[in-house]
C-alpha cells in the first residue's frame, strides 16, 4: 500500500473484512502508523505519518475474504473513496 500525499494533506485507510499480515522486516512500514488488528470487527486503521514524503507498506492478504478499503482524506468522517476487493 503506497501513498504520495501532498504537503499539508492527511490520509487514513481502514481495511475491514478479512485477515492480513504486515511485513515489518527487513523493509518495514515506511511513513505509516497502524492500529492493532481488531479480531472482533476484522478491521485495522492505517495513517500516513507525514505528508510530502513517500509512504509504503507491504500487506499479505489471506485468501477467501472480501476486503473493504475505505479512504479518509484530510480528517473527513465519511470515506472519500471506498473500494472492495476479493482475495481469491
Amino acid at each position: 500500500m503506497a501513498a504520495d500525499i501532498p504537503i499539508g494533506n492527511q490520509l487514513k485507510i481502514v481495511l475491514t473484512g478479512g485477515y492480513w499480515g504486515i511485513q515489518t522486516l527487513p523493509d518495514g512500514p515506511i511513513n505509516w502508523e497502524y492500529s492493532q488488528f481488531d479480531d472482533k470487527k476484522l478491521t485495522q486503521v492505517f495513517t500516513v505519518k507525514e505528508s510530502g514524503t513517500r509512504s509504503d507498506l507491504k500487506i499479505v492478504f489471506s485468501r477467501g475474504y472480501t476486503i473493504t478499503v475505505e479512504y479518509f482524506e484530510n480528517s473527513t468522517d465519511v470515506p472519500t473513496r471506498t473500494k472492495v476487493i476479493y482475495i481469491d
